[in-house]
């Protein structure tokens, strides 16, 4: 087990002397919690890159999928090909607008 070193207490200053016992508590826990934050992100922090490089890298791709010759041609084919491809929605409201 390891132990951290000790903290050197420091005096009080005077407004710090007129909180009472429970807000200097309080106070000190937030200060260690946000020291414990600190050092977890530190600690994980590879991780945390290599989650972002991971997400910018699927947005790339998705954005290259949507962008590509292939998938542009794929779409314009299901605009303006088979009726029986088209949703049957699109089919009813070109009905209705022309009439028929």
């Amino acid at each position: 087990m390891t132990m951290s070193p000790r903290v050197e207490e420091r005096p009080l200053e005077p407004s710090e002397q007129r909180r009472g016992f429970f807000a200097r508590f309080l106070a000190a826990m937030h200060e260690s919690r946000r020291h414990q934050a600190e050092r977890e992100i530190r600690q994980h922090q590879h991780l945390i890159d290599q989650a972002a490089a991971y997400h910018a890298r699927c947005e790339a791709e998705r954005r290259q999928r949507l962008t590509s010759p292939q998938n542009l041609s794929q779409s314009s084919a299901r605009v303006g090909g088979d009726p029986s491809q088209r949703p049957v929605s699109l089919l009813l409201q070109l009905k209705a607008a022309l009439g028929g």
